[in-house]
């Protein structure tokens, strides 16, 4: 027979790297929302008909209500600001992704035009990178790109035509020009959270303004406020601080 006096086992499993790195990439600080929705709760308490009068006469009436919803709404659009930009910027991450492979596809039959020229040993097969990590990183890449334009301004490999250079260096400014989109999108981002974080204080001040409201009219020390308070989620016996 089960042993009904054993306690249930609450105890949370460890996060793993990967829940961690999700909870991390969140849009949205949990504490933020929560109080985001205890004000928009406490907002619909403030509204019934048993306190909307009484509590008008401390300050807390229909445009203080209006005033405090409107933060709300305003931090809401704040986080789904945040969260287009920063789906904009993973987009742009797949665009740099794919104009660099561009960029490398024009490159490699450079250096299979310059293999040709250039025998294997050959000292000049430098000049046009082969067999090295230009992929590396950016900066890597954009340096050897442009020493073998460079070296292509004097040097005529078998098969090359008129539009290639050209090409190259479009292909170029185009895997260059996303990082500065990049750059714009994780900036924007970054500002649409500062601002959430901001307007989830202006929010949580104004809430905070009606549960003090409530403490002046509903005070702790009496045990008939109990109820009342615990309505707007404040203690039944303790004042909040």
């Amino acid at each position: 027979m089960p042993d009904n006096n054993t306690p249930p086992d609450n105890t949370t499993p460890p996060e793993t790297p990967a829940q961690a790195a999700k909870r991390n990439r969140s849009l949205v600080n949990q504490g933020h929302a929560a109080d985001i929705t205890l004000a928009g709760e406490i907002a619909n308490t403030a509204e019934l008909p048993a306190y909307a009068t009484i509590l008008a006469g401390e300050g807390i009436d229909a445009p203080f209500l209006t005033n405090l919803r409107s933060k709300i709404t305003e931090a809401a659009a704040l986080v789904a600001n945040a969260g287009g930009k920063t789906s904009a910027k993973e987009t742009t991450t797949k665009a740099e992704e794919t104009r660099k492979a561009a960029l490398l596809e024009l490159i490699g039959v450079i250096q299979a035009r310059a293999k040709r020229k250039y025998p294997m040993g050959d000292p000049l097969r430098a000049n046009y990178f082969i067999s090295e990590p230009i992929a590396a990183n950016r900066a890597v890449l954009e340096t050897s790109t442009r020493s073998i334009i460079a070296h292509l301004a004097t040097d005529e490999l078998p098969g090359m035509k008129t539009g290639d250079v050209p090409a190259l260096e479009a292909a170029l400014a185009a895997y260059l020009a996303v990082q500065t989109i990049q750059a714009g999108d994780q900036s924007g981002a970054s500002g649409a959270r500062a601002s959430y974080e901001a307007k989830v204080k202006e929010v949580s001040r104004l809430r905070r303004e009606i549960q003090y409201a409530v403490d002046a009219h509903w005070p702790a020390k009496k045990k008939a406020n109990a109820a009342i308070r615990i309505e707007f989620k404040l203690s039944p016996d303790r004042a909040l601080g």
